[in-house]
This record gives structure tokens, sequence and C-alpha cells, in this order.
């Protein structure tokens, strides 16, 4: 069920009672107005993924949600089972920002090692709050920022890898 697909209702007092401290703990909740959290968690749905199944692959197209993990391990893998890169991901991160900010597909399968559960929130919803919102409008930039300097980064060393095999024949 993707959160287009969920019913929208506020959600009960004692439900934003219980999941408005757990989210504070991490940013860029833990900056924002209480009013802020909990327009995020009245637009989120719960998900639960059981281990091994994938929350997002890059066959899946342009992601319609952003991931706030809330418990749980999810694994990012570049490549086949066993080749390629893998980075895991624990509560409170927000997954797959980068793919969701550029509006394209994500670049890895991302995959649920134990039982995962995030929170859900459509795209639209998040930059409508990061509207309103500078902690996480900052934080999203700052995400971006990062994001590019980590590309810039990764095609400054292929080119250098490049240009010393050159040099070398």
């Amino acid at each position: 069920m993707t959160p287009a697909d969920s019913p929208l209702s506020t959600p009960s007092a004692p439900l934003l009672d219980h999941l408005r401290p757990q989210l504070r703990r991490w940013p860029p909740f833990s900056a924002m107005r209480d009013e802020d959290v909990d327009a995020f968690l009245a637009q989120a749905c719960q998900l639960y993924f059981e281990p091994c199944e994938v929350l997002i692959a890059p066959a899946h197209g342009v992601p319609e949600s952003v991931f706030l993990l809330r418990q749980g391990t999810v694994q990012r893998r570049h490549g086949a089972a066993g080749t390629g890169d893998a980075l895991a991901f624990g509560p409170g991160e927000l997954l797959p920002l980068a793919a969701v900010l550029g509006r394209r597909p994500v670049s890895a399968t991302y995959t649920a090692l134990d039982d995962v559960f995030v929170l859900a929130i459509a795209a639209s919803e998040l930059e409508a709050l990061a509207r309103r919102s500078p902690p996480l409008a900052e934080f999203l930039h700052g995400r971006i920022q990062a994001l590019l300097a980590q590309s810039q980064q990764a095609l400054q060393l292929q080119l250098s890898s490049q240009a010393l095999s050159q040099q070398a024949m």
C-alpha cells in the first residue's frame, strides 16, 4: 500500500503522543515545530516490510513516497545480490530521498534485512510541508548539497583514475 492508496484520517491524540517523541530523536524532526511534526504524521501511513522484501528498486520507476525508517534495517545495494556495494540504514533515515528530490528512479535496490516499519509520506506532501517548515527545508537542501558533493568527488576520483591509467600506458 502506498500513501496515495491509504485513506486520509487524522491520527488520534494518543497515537500522535506516541509517535511524536520518536520522531523528535531524529533530524529534521528534532528542530521542527510540533504542528509540523503532527502534519507529517497526519500525512504519513505506516507500512511493514518483512525480511528480504524489496522496498523499492530501479524497475519501480520514480518513487512517489519517502520512507522514514522507524524500526529495522534496510540495505541499499547496487548491482545483483552478492555483488556491488551495499550500505545499511537504520531508524531515523529518510529513504530514498535523493531519488525523490531528483525526481528519478533509485539507482539501487532497497531491501529489508529484518522486520521493517516505515512511515511513508507522498513526495508532494513532503515538499508542501518543507515550504512551511524551515528546518525541514534546510535539511532537504543540505541533503541535496551533500549528495551533489559526493557525486562530484566520485566523478573526480573516476577522472583521476582514468588519467593515471592513460599515463601508465
